[in-house]
């Protein structure tokens, strides 16, 4: 792995700088070029992607993610109007006095819990799905791949999240391995 070296404005071997000559040689790349290169070998990645195969992929995905939200609202409504309606047969029971005030406090103290933290899941739930309209965000991720497939700067944070690691080797050529796969972004 390549440290930066700011007097040299650039990356040198991680061994080298670490451990000396006697475990690697002192082969470096300035950082204009390696971020020249990264330009480039990103550049050519978003060439390829077809974008109306990623974002008819990533409209589906965020249509099964609404369908799953659906289900699991669905999975938690049935839950608490099974629990009101256990709740009402022990009001029958105690009104019948087939069970006394105390059993009655103490079958409907866990429902009560239970309840509660459903309905806050259930809010919880409704209140993403409200914020996180998908055709907001279809459009918003079509801006942001537009803008990312034209790139004419490199940051340090894109550098973060797009580069896993960085090899230079001993004739100055650089093996950039990154986070994602070209078909990543086809396949997420």
């Amino acid at each position: 792995m390549a440290w930066y070296v700011h007097y040299r404005k650039g990356y040198v071997c991680g061994n080298y700088y670490k451990h000396g000559k006697h475990v690697c040689s002192q082969h470096s790349v300035k950082e204009k070029e390696l971020v020249e290169v990264i330009l480039t070998d990103i550049r050519n990645r978003a060439e390829s992607l077809n974008e109306k195969e990623v974002m008819g992929r990533l409209e589906s995905k965020a249509t099964q993610a609404r369908r799953q939200a659906e289900k699991q609202l669905q999975t938690l409504q049935k839950r608490i109007d099974k629990l009101k309606e256990q709740k009402t047969g022990l009001i029958r029971l105690l009104a019948s006095g087939t069970i006394t005030e105390t059993e009655y406090k103490e079958a409907t103290e866990s429902g009560n819990a239970e309840l509660c933290s459903l309905h806050d899941q259930l809010k919880g739930l409704q209140s993403l799905q409200a914020s996180s309209s998908t055709g907001e965000s279809i459009v918003r991720l079509k801006k942001e791949l537009k803008r990312f497939m034209k790139l004419d700067e490199l940051t340090s944070e894109m550098v973060h999240r797009l580069v896993d690691k960085i090899e230079v080797q001993a004739d100055g050529s650089v093996n950039i391995h990154y986070k994602f796969t070209p078909t990543a972004l086809l396949m997420a």
